[in-house]
């Protein structure tokens, strides 16, 4: 089996993992193993999908100065005859 093993600060990792404070401002020894997979595992995390500009392809710049008067106009326009 491959694996990592490298000696760092521990600084570098308080972003990524939470360090006990008789760790931290010291050097540790970081090892990365590869994770067996398993169907028993229920801590594995699951990456949540974004829908930011899904559909960027659709946009009209010609109409997104008049976006903040679409709802006023349709309302207008539906209920105008009356």
């Amino acid at each position: 089996m491959n694996f990592v093993r490298k000696i760092a600060s521990s600084d570098i990792l308080a972003n990524i993992i939470e360090i006990p404070d008789n760790m931290k401002h010291r050097n540790v020894e970081i090892i990365v193993l590869p994770l067996e997979f398993s169907e028993n595992q229920v801590n594995t995390k699951v990456k949540q999908k974004n829908a930011r500009g899904l559909l960027k392809k659709y946009k009209n710049i010609q109409l997104i100065c008049r976006e903040h008067l679409a709802w006023t106009e349709a309302v207008e326009e539906k209920y105008a005859n009356s």
